[in-house]
C-alpha cells in the first residue's frame, strides 16, 4: 500500500475528479434512459462516458493512486482516438437525423483506434514496463500527436459541414425544426484553439519540459468544452423534439380543419345540384 506522502491531490485533479463522477453519472442517465432514445444522444453519451473513464486513467496516475507500471501494462488505453470518432458521428446525427451514417465513413474514423489499440496491445504482451519504459513513452507520445492532429481534421471537417447543413435548412425552410446550430459551430472553434494549445504543451513536454500546471488547464479546459457541449446538447435534442410535437400537432390539426372544410363543400355542392334539379324539374312540368 502507498504512502499517504506518495498521494498527488491538488486544485487540478480534485476539478477533473468532480468531472469525471459527473459525467459517468450523465453518460449513463443519458444512455439508458427512454426520454433520450436517439443515436444521437447515445453517441453523445457514449462520447461522454469514454471521456470520462479515459480521464478516470490519467487521474489516477496523476495522483499515484496508481502504480505507473501497472497502469501501462494493464490499464492503459488510448481514448483520444475514438472520441475524434464519437464526435464527429454524433455531428452528423445531430446535422442529418434522418440519414444513416455510411459504414465506410464509420471504419474509416475507427480505423486509427484500432491501430492504436493494436500497437498498445502489441506492446504490453512483448515487453515489460520495467526493461522498456522507453518504448511506452515513445508510443503514447506517438499516439498523443496522431490524436490531436486527427481531432484537429475532424473539428475542421465538421464546422464546414455544420456551415453546409445550416445553409441547406434555411434554404428548405427546415431551419424551425433543425436546432439551431451556432452552439455547435463555436464548440467547433473552441475545440480548435484548445487542440492547438494541447499540442502546443504536448510539444513543449516531449522536448524542454514543461510545468504540470500548463497540462492541467488544458485538461480541465478541455474537459469543460466536453461536459458542456454534453449538457448543451441534450438540452437542445429535447427542445428540438418539443418543436417536432408541436410541429406534428398543428398538422394533425390542419388537416382536421382542411377535411372537415372539404366536407362541408361537398354537402354545400350536393345541395346546390338538389336545388337546381328540383327548378329543372318544376320548369318541366310547368311546360
Amino acid at each position: 500500500m502507498m504512502e499517504s506522502s506518495q498521494y498527488h491531490f491538488n486544485i487540478y485533479n480534485s476539478i477533473v475528479l468532480g468531472g469525471i463522477i459527473q459525467g459517468l453519472i450523465f453518460g449513463v442517465v443519458v444512455a439508458t434512459s427512454k426520454k433520450y432514445r436517439d443515436t444521437s444522444t447515445l453517441l453523445l453519451a457514449v462520447l461522454i462516458l469514454v471521456f470520462s473513464l479515459n480521464n478516470l486513467q490519467y487521474y489516477l496516475w496523476s495522483t499515484g493512486l496508481m502504480d505507473e507500471a501497472f497502469g501501462y501494462e494493464v490499464v492503459w488505453t488510448h481514448g483520444q482516438l475514438i472520441m475524434g470518432a464519437l464526435f464527429y458521428l454524433y455531428g452528423l446525427k445531430l446535422l442529418y437525423p434522418e440519414k444513416a451514417i455510411p459504414k465506410k465513413t464509420i471504419i474509416l474514423l475507427c480505423t486509427p483506434f484500432v491501430l492504436g489499440t493494436i500497437a498498445i496491445t502489441y506492446l504490453k504482451i512483448s515487453q515489460s514496463f520495467a526493461e522498456h519504459s522507453m518504448d511506452f513513452y515513445l508510443l503514447e507520445a506517438f499516439l498523443e500527436f496522431t490524436s490531436i492532429a486527427f481531432t484537429m481534421i475532424v473539428v475542421v471537417s465538421l464546422f464546414f459541414e455544420t456551415r453546409k447543413a445550416q445553409n441547406a435548412a434555411k434554404g428548405l425552410g427546415f431551419d424551425k425544426v433543425l436546432p439551431k446550430l451556432q452552439w455547435f459551430r463555436n464548440i467547433h472553434i473552441a475545440f480548435f484553439v484548445i487542440c492547438l494549445a494541447w499540442l502546443t504543451i504536448i510539444t513543449m513536454m516531449v522536448t524542454s519540459g514543461v510545468q504540470d500546471w500548463a497540462f492541467n488547464i488544458i485538461w480541465i479546459s478541455l474537459s469543460v468544452m466536453i461536459y458542456w457541449m454534453g449538457h448543451v446538447g441534450i438540452y437542445k435534442y429535447g427542445i428540438m423534439e418539443e418543436r417536432k410535437k408541436i410541429r406534428n400537432h398543428t398538422h394533425e390539426r390542419s388537416s382536421i380543419i382542411d377535411l372537415s372544410d372539404k366536407s362541408k363543400s361537398e354537402h354545400l355542392v350536393a345541395f346546390e345540384n338538389l336545388l337546381i334539379e328540383k327548378n329543372i324539374s318544376s320548369t318541366l312540368n310547368s311546360l
